[in-house]
């Protein structure tokens, strides 16, 4: 992941929307949408090397399903970082948390079942 074109974009962004604020406010988002867009498949992209490792590692040395419970989680919270920081970018603190908490709690729900295996197992051993 090439991180000074992330943080140079960053900039041209922030330089852009400051401008923008100036003149037309309202072209202010269009800019703000965009650059987060576009950093966002940057780190997606860069990213790709880590799911395949990861996939490679989980095919080896555990299960299919825990790989995949692990990048889905990875996914989740990719995604709801990107939501809640686009609600802070406008405000909305409050909506941030939600969206939060809601990726914290899909998280939860993904990994039930390998909760349920760990408690089952916790059980066969002390019994």
């Amino acid at each position: 992941m090439d991180v000074f074109k992330i943080c140079g974009i960053a900039m041209l962004c922030i330089a852009a929307i400051w401008v923008l604020r100036q003149w037309k406010a309202e072209m202010s988002f269009p800019v703000r949408a965009v650059g987060t867009l576009l950093i966002f498949s940057m780190v997606l992209a860069s990213a790709k090397p880590i799911v395949e490792l990861i996939s490679v590692l989980s095919q080896q040395s555990m299960p299919a399903a825990y790989g995949e419970l692990l990048l889905s989680g990875l996914g989740i919270s990719l995604v709801c970082t990107l939501g809640a920081g686009i609600c802070r970018d406008f405000g909305e603190a409050g909506l941030a948390a939600a969206i939060e908490s809601a990726g914290k709690i899909a998280v939860v729900l993904q990994a039930l079942p390998l909760i349920g295996e760990i408690l089952g197992m916790t059980k066969e051993l002390l019994w």
